[in-house]
């Protein structure tokens, strides 16, 4: 078969995709259907390239790792990037179809519970919003039982570092002397903490344009709304990387 840029892409089917709630969607709406599933697509990249650092990690391969933790940081830069342009959505505007929207939710991203889960942050209890059986909930019950980057990591650390990482010393005590002695692995670690880094300012951004828009109202789909996304900032998916910063 002979692609064209088109037909490679699907690019017929893709643009027909933004449909919105309505007969004729208008360009607000066009706005958010269309930074939402932009968005999905870098979930769906960002799952993948976690996943190829984890396996990379498990083969003991750093460089490889390190380079695809680089594309990493990268898609979650742009992730925050793009909350620059629907922050122009403006309130009045949204609510012209805010109760189209039924009971969707973007706390229904099962893609974000994915990213969630591959990085080791955990929990059972989140399958729950999805119905059984459905391939959102099937999906992320294999990740719940999948390992984790952290997994990888720390198997790596035991695996690669023998001279440092020694069951002697505690977990913390090991990664401080990583970055004072093997600097080719500090690399990955400031790398994994970019992307935690990030991924806390993709919050907070999503926080602030929540209460930019909708304020202190209820969320779509009968959330908590901005009280149920400020319980959820600022928990890092690497904690022992941040708390020793004061020890370096």
């Amino acid at each position: 078969m002979s692609f064209t840029y088109s037909t490679y892409l699907q690019l017929e089917k893709l643009l027909s995709l933004q449909t919105g709630s309505q007969e004729t969607i208008n360009n607000d709406e066009l706005l958010f259907v269309t930074i939402h599933q932009v968005a999905e697509l870098w979930f769906k990249l960002f799952i993948n390239t976690l996943k190829t650092v984890r396996d990379y990690l498990y083969e003991n391969k750093l460089s490889h790792a390190t380079s695809a933790l680089k594309r990493c940081r990268m898609i979650v830069k742009t992730l925050v990037t793009q909350m620059d342009v629907i922050s122009t959505l403006s309130p009045m505007a949204f609510n012209e179809y805010r109760n189209l929207l039924g009971g969707s939710s973007g706390l229904q991203s099962f893609q974000f519970r994915e990213i969630e889960f591959v990085l080791g942050y955990k929990r059972e209890e989140l399958l729950n919003i999805y119905e059984k059986p459905s391939w959102e909930h099937e999906r992320l019950a294999l990740a719940l039982k999948d390992n984790t980057v952290n997994d990888a990591l720390k198997t790596f650390l035991t695996t690669q570092v023998t001279s440092l990482y020694a069951d002697t010393l505690d977990y913390q005590t090991n990664l401080i002397q990583i970055y004072k002695h093997e600097p080719d692995i500090a690399i990955l670690l400031d790398l994994l903490l970019d992307v935690d880094e990030g991924l806390q300012e993709w919050r907070y951004r999503h926080v602030k344009l929540v209460e930019r828009i909708i304020g202190t109202k209820q969320g779509t789909g009968g959330t908590k709304g901005l009280e149920f996304l400020k319980a959820t900032l600022f928990k890092p998916f690497f904690p022992d990387l941040w708390e020793i910063r004061g020890s370096l």
